[in-house]
């Protein structure tokens, strides 16, 4: 592979595709489903979205060409972005720039996230994020991934909200969003690896999630990389602070999940993810989920 290439972004979370897409949709949603494609367009460069989380939710290791901003309040659990795993606090921002790899494992509970989201490519057309930020020096890998500014930035997304209606005041509080998180930046300091080895973790990802469903080896895995399989089991476990097989597991249990919502019986949901074993399926879906499939499905009723 190039290595000037980044490598093509996987779909971001799963939107209502059957809808056009809302910038701002405050009415409570939950995403235990896995992920879509959002359709990102001049009109709605960006979105604001209000989570709730009824049951456990893990959302694997994934990436997109959009940049997100999570402002979490009251919520227990973790995010990861990069190799760096963040134990959530009452109060937090996170911050992940675009073709980053990231994930969340969060838990029931009654707090909420708020996911802000924007498209750099139908932005350029109001501003260009990258260009400005060059301005100092910066890029937007440089933006550190957890951030302490959660009230500021909670009046800029709210004012983001009530002037959803006027594009000259859009442009000022997404400006002063991104003022706030530049704040303590350092250029170089949290960039994401372009070389091989930070290449091939996209790789396998995207690899993953387009064979979840088949029978899949370590070995299978090793030799889409073109790697030994002991230098990919170390190399994965160094780049993603989990074994292969256990990312595996929650990219099955998270598309099993959707599909569960979706009208699929248990045994149909195993199946198509990739699972011969019933109870095997059922024992590794309470497990990161909090929950029997069959409980899961009475919550969405």
């Amino acid at each position: 592979m190039d290595q000037n290439v980044v490598p093509p972004a996987l779909p971001d979370y799963q939107s209502d595709s059957s809808k056009p897409l809302k910038r701002i949709d405050t009415k409570m949603v939950n995403t235990s489903r896995f992920l879509e494609w959002l359709p990102f367009t001049r009109e709605t460069p960006h979105t604001v979205r209000l989570k709730g989380f009824p049951v456990n939710e893990l959302v694997p290791l994934h990436y997109a060409s959009s940049i997100e901003i999570m402002l979490t309040c009251d919520l227990g659990g973790t995010v990861t972005v990069g190799q760096r795993n963040h134990v959530l606090r009452p109060r937090d921002v996170i911050f992940v720039p675009p073709n980053t790899v990231h994930s969340t494992n969060i838990r029931a509970c009654a707090g909420t996230m708020t996911v802000v989201k924007f498209s750099p490519e139908e932005f350029s057309s109001f501003m260009n994020l990258t260009q400005l930020l060059e301005f100092e020096d910066l890029s937007l890998n440089d933006i550190a991934s957890v951030h302490d500014c959660y009230e500021s930035l909670r009046c800029c997304v709210d004012r983001l909200i009530q002037d959803d209606q006027d594009i000259f005041l859009r442009m000022r509080d997404i400006l002063e969003i991104f003022a706030l998180l530049k704040k303590g930046a350092t250029p170089g300091a949290h960039s994401i690896s372009r070389t091989r080895e930070g290449k091939s973790v996209h790789d396998i990802i995207r690899w993953t999630n387009e064979h979840y469903m088949e029978r899949i080896t370590v070995d299978d895995a090793a030799k889409q990389m073109h790697f030994s399989k002991c230098y990919f089991c170390k190399y994965f476990k160094s780049v993603t602070q989990m074994t292969y097989l256990t990312y595996l597991n929650q990219v099955r249990i998270s598309h099993a999940a959707m599909l569960l919502r979706q009208g699929s019986t248990v045994t149909e949901a195993a199946e198509q993810c990739g699972y011969t074993n019933i109870s095997y399926f059922i024992n590794l879906f309470r497990e990161m989920n909090g929950c029997t499939p069959g409980k899961f499905v009475k919550r969405f009723l």
